[in-house]
């Protein structure tokens, strides 16, 4: 092997990393690859995490037809990075990414002026990103769209519609600095639409997601592109309350205790060990599954005693929902094994729409499903409300509960956290789309093909690795 290859393959593998720690690409999502001669080019195989890849994993691909040795397959957008390639003589390095807000925007179908959001950027990216027309992954049609894209503009960057970003460079950290440019581009973009329509400022993100609520819920007043807001804008923040509050729930042996607008923001999350099950009461967004806790509950499967074991507090009635819910999930579908519930910021304010929601993105309806659909669990017995969640999980691997977040789950750990961060990213997607007016969701029968291949193909990959 050549030290050009051995030094591009490394050069890949350090590219991969950092987009994964900058937040830009996660698990095997997205593409990393550096052109070698005029001819050949290395890429990121396909179904293998970033965090793991070896040199000998980095495959080298033929720029003309694509064609590559040996037994690991190169990542499936091999035919995009060739089109760029063979465009572009000044490209050495091109990075594809599924990064939040290029993906968010990407949805709007539309080109984006930089030199009217952020002429700074101009230099590095050029003066406009093209919105590629959308095509399945790794399709023909999608290589054919990013050919037609290329050939009608040089710019360093391009939105991959309803997908993503492809950024180029002539090395590894000119590629980078455009992935990096693009997210904040894209940002400022969102930002900057929200400003035009409330009269306000987006330096807090908060206030654009509940600026998405209302717009939601009637709590704006539509003039043509000016709007009144009609009650003030509200941020959540954790309320000081007295232990004798109904709402009140312990959830640490310190005597900490949290606020909640209703109960049902904690559902916890939980993991399938034989028989039983266990119930985190500890569960956040930042740590799900807490190894260290004085407050694992075990659950038997079966109705009966409930708790196993129990090392923290008494088992109160307002875990009960959640119990009867996690149960139900594991009797009914015997694939999942995790439970992770997530009320990141994002899924929250969809979630307070109370509306089923569809796949802006694609990577969303492959690893969800056709739908995510929108539980109200604020009343009723909790064994009516745990088949209402059953129901409404049928053919997918996350549930909305309004008001309170999302239930993600999947046969693993990392199966679930997926489902959670493609939701958050759909999410994100959703809520700035809204700004924008109607944005049309992945056509039902690309989300059922989308879905088919990720379940018989892509995922069984994944365990493989």
């Amino acid at each position: 092997m050549s030290s050009a290859i051995q030094k591009a393959r490394e050069e890949v593998i350090q590219a991969g990393k950092q987009l994964v720690k900058k937040g830009l690409i996660a698990r095997t999502w997205g593409n990393v690859s550096c052109r070698i001669s005029a001819s050949e080019f290395v890429i990121t195989p396909s179904g293998i995490g970033y965090e793991n890849l070896k040199p000998e994993e980095i495959v080298m691909v033929n720029i003309e037809d694509c064609g590559y040795t040996g037994d690991v397959e190169p990542s499936s957008e091999k035919g995009v990075h060739a089109e760029v390639y063979k465009q572009r003589p000044d490209v050495n390095f091109v990075i594809h990414t599924h990064q939040p807000c290029a993906s968010a925007v990407s949805t709007l179908k539309i080109n984006i002026d930089i030199v009217a959001i952020n002429p700074d950027l101009r230099h590095l990216i050029g003066d406009l990103v093209i919105c590629v027309p959308y095509g399945l992954p790794g399709s023909t049609q999608l290589r054919k769209n990013v050919a037609a894209a290329l050939a009608h503009s040089g710019s360093k960057a391009y939105l991959l519609a309803s997908h993503g970003a492809l950024c180029l460079g002539a090395d590894c950290d000119e590629a980078f600095r455009v992935a990096l440019a693009m997210e904040e581009l894209c940002t400022l973009f969102i930002e900057e639409r929200y400003c035009q329509l409330s009269g306000r400022s987006a330096k807090d993100y908060d206030h654009l997601r509940d600026y998405f609520v209302k717009s939601q819920t009637g709590g704006l007043e539509r003039s043509g592109e000016s709007v009144k807001i009609i009650e003030a804008f509200e941020v959540d923040k954790e309320d000081e309350t007295e232990e004798t509050d109904p709402m009140v729930v312990r959830l640490s042996q310190s005597g900490q205790r949290r606020r909640a607008s209703q109960h049902l923001q904690y559902l916890f999350s939980s993991e399938r060990v034989g028989n039983y099950f266990k119930l985190y009461l500890d569960a956040g967004e930042d740590e799900p599954f807490p190894q260290v806790s004085d407050n694992i509950f075990e659950v038997n499967l079966e109705k009966g005693n409930s708790a196993i074991s129990d090392s923290s507090t008494c088992f109160e009635k307002k875990q009960i929902l959640a119990v009867e819910i996690h149960r139900a999930v594991y009797n009914s579908f015997e694939n999942v094994n995790i439970i992770r519930h997530t009320i990141s910021p994002d899924i929250r304010a969809v979630s307070k729409a109370g509306k089923d929601i569809y796949p802006l993105l694609d990577d969303c309806a492959q690893i969800i499903g056709p739908s995510v659909k929108v539980a109200d669990l604020a009343a009723d017995r909790p064994e009516k409300l745990a088949r209402v969640v059953v129901e409404n999980l049928q053919g997918r691997s996350a549930l909305l509960i309004k008001n309170n977040g999302a239930l993600c789950c999947g046969p693993n750990k990392s199966d679930a956290e997926a489902a959670a961060m493609v939701l958050d990213k759909n999410c994100k997607a959703i809520i700035a789309a809204a700004l924008f007016g109607q944005v049309e969701p992945i056509a039902p029968e690309e989300c059922a093909l989308l879905r088919n291949i990720y379940l018989e193909d892509y995922s069984k990959k994944a365990e493989r690795k």
